[in-house]
């Protein structure tokens, strides 16, 4: 009967037929129910001719993906057909038991190799470090001349005593000066200073701008220079004996002291002691030090005691103790390597 083979949708494979003996490739001949999508010929076989003459009665692209599909599924269901028959025949013996155990990995990794992939989450770009960023210092005060850093130290301790909070440094060779105060505008320092003189807590004073400061010249001349004059002013205090009146050794508040008024000349605003201007920092690399960065060592236990300002080639300069001079010392040496906690930047 026509229809005969359209009942099961089995597929079969007979050999060429001899009418189509001159064709020069395989033929394929699928066995599927009738479809409207398709030319069926005689019994209901559909020929899907794969030879260059073009022979073949499907029409239609949709007709020959529903026969490939059910091609795969027949195959596949023959595979697991003769895989398990494979099975139950060399359970028995050892090496049928190896067999039966490779056959099961290949079998799970071809499985394992058409399992979807996992999605791919893509890493969230990671947030900027945001630097921190010391204030500047506005309008100070100058005052006072002195022939030695005693006298310049104990002016300025008169200073703290009224609330001042007060530096000196070495204006030149044998020449000390003090300066005092943070103001907002040139005025308020001006009135302050004027108040003071006629208390005569001061005597002639001169008013300090921002513009002055190296601070203000970085923003054109970049952080090369900015740093060049923080080594500066730091070598400027070399063989000084510093004294910072008021505060004990045991705050690091003389080597501080220094670190402190480094910046400030420059017109940076530094924390008091070393343990605030460690936190203050943003964190150096101990290999990537540049000039004016701040290294940090701590003599007993983890604490932050002491501080010093790098000024290149593994040197830095620090104030040792109360009473001893201003020096240059260096990373290498054995009781620094022991004691170093860590380097910040403040740029």
């Amino acid at each position: 009967m026509p229809g005969a083979n359209c009942k099961s949708p089995k597929l079969s494979f007979p050999r060429k037929r001899e009418s189509e003996a001159s064709c020069s490739q395989t033929s394929l001949y699928v066995k599927i129910p009738p479809s409207p999508l398709c030319q069926r010929g005689d019994g209901g076989d559909f020929h899907a001719s794969l030879c260059p003459t073009g022979m073949g009665v499907f029409r239609n692209f949709w007709s020959f993906a529903l026969a490939g599909v059910i091609a795969f599924f027949e195959f596949c269901n023959c595979l697991l057909d003769y895989l398990l028959s494979f099975f139950m025949r060399a359970r028995s013996g050892a090496k049928g038991a190896i067999l039966c155990a490779l056959a099961i990995v290949c079998v799970v990794t071809f499985a394992g190799c058409g399992a979807p992939s996992l999605r791919h989450v893509p890493e969230q770009p990671q947030r900027a470090i945001e630097k921190k960023e010391l204030p500047r210092l506005g309008y100070t005060i100058q005052a006072g001349a002195f022939a030695s850093a005693e006298n310049a130290a104990a002016f300025t301790s008169r200073l703290k005593d009224s609330g001042l909070d007060s530096t000196y440094f070495v204006a030149r060779e044998g020449l000390y000066k003090v300066r005092f105060g943070n103001f907002a505008t040139k005025k308020g320092a001006r009135d302050r200073a004027e108040q003071l003189r006629q208390k005569g807590v001061i005597e002639e004073f001169y008013i300090v701008s921002p513009e002055q400061y190296a601070v203000f010249q970085r923003d054109k001349r970049g952080d090369g220079y900015f740093r060049e004059e923080l080594a500066r002013t730091a070598r400027s205090f070399l063989g000084v004996r510093y004294l910072w009146g008021g505060e004990s050794v045991e705050t690091g508040f003389d080597c501080s002291g220094l670190t402190m008024t480094v910046y400030q000349l420059n017109g940076i605003v530094l924390p008091r002691n070393s343990r605030q201007q460690f936190a203050a920092g943003n964190s150096v690399e101990i290999s990537s030090l540049q000039k004016g960065d701040l290294i940090f060592f701590a003599g007993v236990g983890s604490k932050v005691s002491h501080v010093g300002i790098y000024i290149g080639n593994d040197q830095f300069i620090h104030a040792p103790g109360r009473g001893k001079k201003i020096r240059i010392d260096t990373l290498e040496g054995d009781y620094f390597r022991r004691t170093l906690v860590g380097a910040k930047s403040y740029l």
